[in-house]
C-alpha cells in the first residue's frame, strides 16, 4: 500500500498533464508560427480549470496529500535502498510541489483576471523577457505569459517522470538483490550446508525440545561438524539440568571465562565450574535455553551462540540472553568458552535472589526454633 500511494498520485499529475499537452504543443514544441487561436484556446482552458468547482481543488489537493504520505511512510525506519530512492524521489516530488505553488497557480490567477501586466510570473526578471534589461521589473505579456505556464507543465512532467524512474531503478535493484539471495540460498542447500553457517530461530526451538540425535537427520547430520554436534547437545543438557552431561562435552584444561570483563567474575576451571553448576541447579527450576542463532568457523574450529534463558526462582522469573564463544579441540570437545550476558540484569537480579534465599533461610530457622521450644 505504501509503495502504490506515491506511484499513483504521481501517475495521477502526469495523466494531468498529458491531458495539457495538446494546448501545450503548438506554444513550445513546432517550429511554425504559433496561431492565434493555440493561445485562445490554452487561455481559455486554464481560466476553465480555475473556475472548476471547490471539489476538483481538494480532490487534487488531497492527492498531493496522499503522494507526501507515501514517501514520509517509506522513510519510516529506512533501509539503505529507502535512503536513496526515496529520499531523491521526495526530492524531485517537493520541486514539482513548489513549481505547481509558485508558477502554475501564480499564472492560472493572471490568467483568469487578465491583469497580465502587473503578475509577473516569478523567475522571469534576471533573465529579462520581451526586450526588457534583465534584472528590472517587465511585466509579461499575454503570449510570454500562457508560453511560461506551458514551459512550467513541461518541467513538472520531467519531475514526476523522475520520480518514477527512482521508483522503477528502486524495484529493480530490490529485485537483483532478491535473485542473488535465492541463488545464494539455492547453492548452500544444494551443498548441504544451510543457512550461511548458522541455524535460524525455529530450528533453535527444534533443538531445545529434542535431543540432538532425533532433531537431526542422516543427511543434516553428515553436513553437521562435530563441534556443532557438540554444541547442541551441551544446549539440551542445560535444558535437562544435567551437570555430568554438561562437563562431559569440555576437555580437561577448559576454562571458563565471564565477559564483560566489567563485571569482575574470576574464570573458572572446570571444577569450578562444576560447583557454580550444582548450586544452580538447586536455585533454578525449570531452566530452559534457546538457541536464537549459531554461527560456525568450521576452519576455526569455533562457534557462537545467541542464547535466550528462563528459569524459575524464589525471586520470580529469571530472563536472560547470552552470547557464548565456544573453541573447540581436534576431538570435538570444548576447549574454552566465553560467556557474555546482560550486564543489567545480572547487576539487578541476583541481588534480589540473594535476598529471597536469606529471607527463606531465616524463615526456615526460625520455623525450627519454634519446634525445639515447643
Amino acid at each position: 500500500m505504501r509503495v502504490l500511494t506515491s506511484k499513483t498520485a504521481t501517475s495521477f499529475f502526469l495523466g494531468i498533464l498529458f491531458s495539457l499537452f495538446p494546448y501545450d504543443y503548438p506554444l513550445l514544441w513546432t517550429s511554425s508560427p504559433c496561431p492565434p487561436e493555440a493561445f485562445q484556446n490554452l487561455e481559455n482552458h486554464l481560466t476553465f480549470l480555475y473556475n472548476s468547482p471547490p471539489i476538483i481543488t481538494r480532490i487534487l489537493h488531497i492527492v498531493i496529500g496522499t503522494g507526501l504520505l507515501g514517501f514520509f511512510i517509506k522513510l519510516y525506519r529506512p533501509s539503505e535502498s529507502n535512503k536513496l530512492f526515496d529520499g531523491a524521489s521526495l526530492m524531485l516530488y517537493m520541486c514539482g510541489v513548489i513549481i505547481y505553488l509558485s508558477n502554475i497557480v501564480k499564472g492560472m490567477k493572471a490568467i483568469n483576471d487578465g491583469d497580465y501586466n502587473t503578475e509577473l510570473v516569478e523567475g522571469e526578471l534576471a533573465v529579462g523577457v520581451n526586450g526588457g534589461e534583465a534584472g528590472k521589473e517587465a511585466p509579461l505579456g499575454r503570449d510570454d505569459n500562457l508560453k511560461v505556464m506551458a514551459a512550467s507543465n513541461t518541467i513538472l512532467a520531467l519531475v514526476l517522470v523522475g520520480v518514477l524512474v527512482l521508483q522503477a531503478g528502486q524495484w529493480y535493484a530490490e529485485r537483483k538483490d532478491e535473485q542473488e539471495m535465492d541463488k545464494a540460498r539455492a547453492s548452500k542447500a544444494a551443498n548441504g550446508e544451510g543457512r550461511e553457517g548458522g541455524i535460524g530461530f525455529e530450528e533453535g526451538k527444534r533443538i531445545n525440545s529434542q535431543s540432538p540425535q532425533k532433531s537431526i537427520t542422516m543427511n543434516q547430520s553428515k553436513s553437521r561438524s562435530v563441534q556443532r554436534k557438540t554444541a547442541e547437545a551441551v544446549v539440551a543438557a542445560f535444558n535437562d539440568m544435567d551437570v555430568e552431561a554438561i562437563l562431559s562435552h569440555r576437555n580437561e584444561q577448559c576454562m571458563r571465562t565471564f565477559l564483560p570483563t566489567s563485571m569482575g567474575l574470576v574464570p573458572q576451571d572446570n571444577a569450578t565450574y562444576y560447583s557454580s553448576l550444582k548450586a544452580l541447579k538447586a536455585i533454578f527450576k525449570n531452566f530452559s535455553l534457546t538457541i536464537n542463532e549459531l554461527v560456525e568457523d568450521k576452519e576455526a574450529r569455533r562457534i557462537c551462540l545467541w542464547l535466550s534463558a528462563k528459569a524459575d526462582t524464589m525471586a520470580g522469573l529469571y530472563v536472560n540472553e547470552y552470547m557464548w564463544l565456544l573453541d573447540f579441540d581436534s576431538k570435538g570437545k570444548i576447549s574454552s568458552s566465553k560467556e557474555f550476558s546482560d550486564s543489567i540484569m545480572e547487576r539487578d537480579f541476583f541481588p534480589k535472589l540473594k535476598a529471597a534465599m536469606v529471607k527463606q533461610q531465616a524463615q526456615t530457622a526460625g520455623g525450627r526454633d519454634a519446634n525445639g521450644r515447643s
